[in-house]
């Protein structure tokens, strides 16, 4: 799906549906990948429902998660009072080691108006990550030092633990390309 940019001014709360994976992205977990989304969305001025209520509320309401309706949306605006919902498309997720070492995706963020169900706006990322070969060692720090620490404006390349920390980098990413919300 190509960017769609924002159409009008941006939502005053969203609630973050459960991540939908295609059959070819192969996520044992697709709900792990909506950690840190509502996050995102509330560092860009936007109130996000928190993730366990949201579910909640989605069931409530009757909303199909994975294919959000016009009368499903609706309900779900009037029983949970939401101005918009985001949904998370994985077409390809991959991840190996642990630590992380390297990583594959291609995601897609939809915002959905709850008032007619269309798409008010719509980001796509694509890419990969692989964790730097390990520095020589020093043999004079001593085992148990603090790790270094990237100097603020670096261009170094982030360190992923794990896979939540990924996607969460990931949601600040996108949300990064919806316009800020102001008052």
């Amino acid at each position: 799906m190509p960017p769609v940019p924002l159409q009008g001014p941006p939502p005053d709360v969203v609630l973050v549906l459960v991540p939908v994976a295609s059959a070819d992205a192969q996520v044992p977990d697709a709900q792990s990948l909506a950690v840190g989304a509502d996050r995102a969305l509330r560092e860009r001025g936007v109130s996000a429902l928190p993730l366990d209520v949201a579910r909640d509320l989605l069931r409530q309401s009757a909303c199909d998660a994975a294919e959000p309706d016009a009368p499903g949306l609706l309900r779900l605006r009037q029983h949970a009072n939401v101005d918009a919902v985001l949904a998370i498309a994985i077409e390809r997720w991959r991840v190996s080691g642990s630590p992380l070492q390297a990583a594959d995706w291609k995601l897609t963020w939809t915002l959905r108006s709850t008032r007619n169900g269309n798409i008010i706006w719509a980001w796509s990322d694509a890419g990969s990550w692989r964790r730097e070969a390990a520095p020589a060692v020093d043999l004079g720090r001593a085992p148990d030092a603090e790790p270094n620490v990237k100097p603020f404006g670096s261009t170094a390349q982030a360190a992923f633990a794990n896979e939540s920390e990924l996607i969460q980098a990931l949601h600040r990413k996108a949300m990064q390309r919806l316009p800020r919300r102001r008052g």
